[in-house]
């Protein structure tokens, strides 16, 4: 009775980005095994196997004739696609047809799928804390910030090659191998320039990429604002001032080469120490001159100050205020103003 056995196997034999695991690139060799299972002989024994890519099939100098019991192998290879590992299986049957000494067609057929893992790649960039290097409590220029970035393999496969990279801060790391649900962490830090503090942020990115996956990203806002210096009109207070009537403070907002300080349209007196804090507020009222006689104009805004009991009885006192510029410059004075009485 004649009878004919295929049986279809598959391994990895190229491992092109040594992942340790089958990804686009690799090769898979498939072997066919055929088996003469009958008692009579075979011929025109011939496999074939629709799987586009495949190579042909190799038997070596097999003659397509399979005595009884007789037994023999063939390879083929297969290079792993990009299209494959979307789909996640790589699925295919071979079909192996003779002819027995009757004329009649003997077939058999065996089927192999393949699992492919799927690749994913995450970054995660968080704006931890700052450094206050000037001591005002907020994020001025001069500052340092320090981020984290996490780099995880959060599918199950494994990652080579992955690529970190931060543009801002210089960071370039290479992670040779990610396993699948592993993660690594880097620490930056980002010192803010005074272009950070004119624009209002500073934008970070970070930047990963593997063989396996494209480029991923992730990008933090840490909002700043720029620092100025402050402090009370030189001789704006005469010696014959009444501290406990009405009156107005006028602080002096000092511009620079690269602050202008004519485009102030508002100033809020956050805090004015020591002393009430009745009267802070928000102004308009902002007049522009030279106020130290460096060649640049500066800001003075004046806040009414209506119960001054207490305030400007001493040579030193702590004011903030915040404000605006017609161009939308976000900026903060923060420190002790000095009262000098004429």
């Amino acid at each position: 009775m004649p009878g004919v056995d295929l049986i279809k196997d598959v391994a990895l034999t190229n491992d092109a980005d040594s992942s340790q695991d089958i990804s686009a690139g690799d090769e898979l060799t498939y072997s066919f095994t055929l088996e003469n299972t009958g008692n009579v002989t075979l011929t025109d024994v011939g496999v074939t196997d629709p799987l586009p890519g495949l190579s042909g099939i190799d038997f070596g100098t097999f003659d397509g004739t399979l005595d009884p019991g007789e037994e023999v192998t063939g390879t083929a290879t297969y290079t792993v696609t990009a299209a494959d590992v979307t789909a996640g299986t790589i699925e295919n049957t071979a079909t192996v047809a003779a002819e027995d000494p009757q004329g009649e067609d003997i077939t058999d057929t065996d089927s192999e799928i393949v699992d492919l893992p799927e690749p994913k790649l995450e970054i995660d960039k968080m704006f931890v804390d700052f450094v206050d290097n000037d001591g005002n409590g907020i994020v001025t220029q001069g500052d340092d910030l320090n981020y984290t970035i996490k780099v995880s393999s959060t599918g199950d496969a494994n990652l080579t090659d992955v690529t970190v990279s931060d543009p801002l801060t210089g960071l370039d790391e290479t992670i040779e191998f990610l396993g699948a649900g592993d993660m690594k962490s880097f620490e930056v830090i980002y010192r803010v320039s005074e272009t950070d503090a004119l624009t209002g942020q500073v934008l970070n990115t970070g930047i990963a990429d593997s063989t396996q996956t494209d480029p991923v990203q992730d990008t933090v806002d840490v909002p700043v604002k720029l620092a100025v210096d402050i402090d009370i009109k030189p001789g704006s207070f005469p010696s014959s001032f009444n501290l406990r009537g009405n009156g107005t403070v006028p602080v002096a907002i000092f511009g620079t080469s690269v602050f202008d300080a004519t485009s102030i349209t508002e100033v809020c007196l956050e805090e004015f120490m020591p002393g009430p804090s009745t009267g802070e507020g928000c102004t308009e009222d902002i007049n522009f001159e030279d106020v130290n006689g460096d060649g640049i104009t500066d800001a003075v805004a004046k806040f009414s100050k209506p119960d001054l009991i207490g305030v400007l009885d001493t040579d030193s006192e702590f004011a903030m205020l915040t404000g605006m510029t017609s161009n939308g410059v976000m900026f903060v004075g923060v420190g002790d103003v000095n009262v000098t009485q004429v």
